[in-house]
C-alpha cells in the first residue's frame, strides 16, 4: 500500500549584510502569494551576515509565522569574486552538497507573483531524470561558455543560477566524478576554464547541458509584461531599490541605448513591480512593529546608489530640452 508522504518545501537564499533589504522584501512576496507552506533557509557565508542582521531578518519572518533557519556555511576564499559578485553568491553551491533536504534556490534581488509555488512541482520532474544535476532556466546568450564542449552551440548549455531546483539524490550522482571537492574543483581551475560568471559558470561547467528547463512561465529573467512568470529576477545590474525615482528618466534612457540589453528588459515595470512589493512591504511592518519598521527602513535607504554619468545626465537633458524647442513647431505632446 502505498502512503502520501508530505514533502518539505524549502526556498533557500544566501545573502551578506549588503543583501537583507532585498531577501527580505522577497520573503515577503513569497510569504502575501502563497499558502504560507513553506521554510525559507539562508546561507550565512563565512560569517558576511551578522548577528544583527540575522536576527533582524528573524524577527520579520516571525511576524509572517515564516519558519527560518540560518546554515554556516564556509567557503575556500580562493574563489573567484569581483565588485558585483561576493562570496555569498557561492551559497548555492555550499547548499547543494550539505543541505539534507531538496529545495527551491532564489537570488534575493527576486520577486514572486501569484501561483510561485508551482515552481515545487518541478522537484519530481527533475528526480525523473537521474542524469541531470539541476532545474534552471536557460540563458539567451553563452558568456563565459568557453570551454572545448562536444556542443557545437555552447548557448545549449547556457542557463541562469538565479532560480534553481535541487535534488539531493540528482545532484549527488552527478558531482561524484568531480571528487569529494565536488564543485570546488571547477570553481578554482575558473582561470584556466575561463568562467566569467563564477559561481554559474561553474555550474553550467559542471552540467554540460544536462539540465531540466525551467519554464518561462514559472521563472524568467527579465520581466515580460505582457506575460509575466510566477518568480522574477531583475535583469538590471541596476536594481530596483538601488534607484531614486528622480534618476528614473534617466536609468530608462541608459537601457534603452545599452546593446547588452538584448530584447530590452523593461525595467520601468521591473520597477514597478518591486516598488509595489517594496510599499506594501513598509506598510505591513508599520503596522505590526514601528521600531522594527525603522530598522528596516533605514537599510533601504542605504541602498540608494544609483548615480548616472554626468555626461549620461547631460545628454538627457539635452534630448529633452531639444524636444520641447522642437515641439513649439510641430503639433505633437511631448511625454
Amino acid at each position: 500500500m502505498s502512503t502520501n508522504v508530505r514533502v518539505k518545501r524549502i526556498v533557500a537564499l544566501s545573502v551578506d549584510d549588503n543583501y537583507v533589504w532585498p531577501l527580505l522584501s522577497l520573503c515577503y512576496s513569497l510569504w502575501k502569494n502563497s499558502d504560507r507552506d513553506f521554510s525559507v533557509y539562508v546561507a550565512n557565508v563565512n560569517g558576511t551576515l551578522s548577528s544583527m542582521n540575522q536576527k533582524l531578518i528573524e524577527s520579520v519572518l516571525k511576524t509572517m509565522r515564516l519558519p527560518l533557519r540560518v546554515v554556516e556555511a564556509q567557503i575556500p576564499p580562493d574563489v573567484k569574486t569581483d565588485s558585483r559578485i561576493s562570496i555569498a553568491a557561492y551559497g548555492r553551491l555550499w547548499m547543494a552538497d550539505n543541505l539534507k533536504e531538496d529545495f527551491i534556490y532564489l537570488d534575493a534581488d527576486s520577486l514572486a507573483f501569484e501561483g510561485w509555488q508551482e515552481v515545487f512541482e518541478l522537484i519530481p520532474k527533475l528526480k525523473s531524470n537521474p542524469r541531470y544535476l539541476l532545474g534552471a532556466s536557460p540563458a539567451k546568450s553563452n558568456k563565459g561558455l568557453n570551454w572545448e564542449s562536444e556542443y557545437l552551440n555552447t548557448r545549449l548549455l547556457a542557463f541562469h543560477s538565479t532560480c534553481l531546483i535541487i535534488s539531493r539524490e540528482n545532484w549527488k550522482t552527478n558531482t561524484k566524478k568531480f571528487g569529494k571537492d565536488s564543485w570546488y574543483a571547477v570553481a578554482k581551475r575558473a582561470n584556466e576554464l575561463n568562467l566569467l560568471a563564477h559561481d554559474q559558470d561553474t555550474l553550467q561547467f559542471m552540467a554540460q547541458g544536462d539540465f531540466l528547463h525551467v519554464p518561462k512561465a514559472v521563472f524568467e529573467i527579465p520581466i515580460r509584461p505582457d506575460n509575466r512568470a510566477r518568480i522574477i529576477s531583475a535583469g538590471s545590474w541596476t536594481k530596483p531599490w538601488t534607484i531614486d525615482e528622480k534618476d528614473l528618466p534617466v536609468k530608462i534612457y541608459e537601457d534603452l541605448f545599452d546593446s547588452r540589453r538584448t530584447e530590452g528588459a523593461y525595467y520601468l515595470d521591473e520597477y514597478r513591480a518591486f516598488k509595489l512589493n517594496e510599499l506594501e512591504f513598509l506598510e505591513f511592518l508599520k503596522a505590526t512593529n514601528l521600531q522594527m519598521f525603522e530598522k528596516v527602513f533605514s537599510l533601504r535607504n542605504m541602498l540608494q546608489t544609483y548615480n548616472p554619468p554626468f555626461l549620461l545626465r547631460v545628454k538627457f537633458h539635452l534630448i529633452l530640452f531639444f524636444e520641447k524647442l522642437l515641439a513649439l513647431f510641430h503639433d505633437r505632446k511631448i511625454a
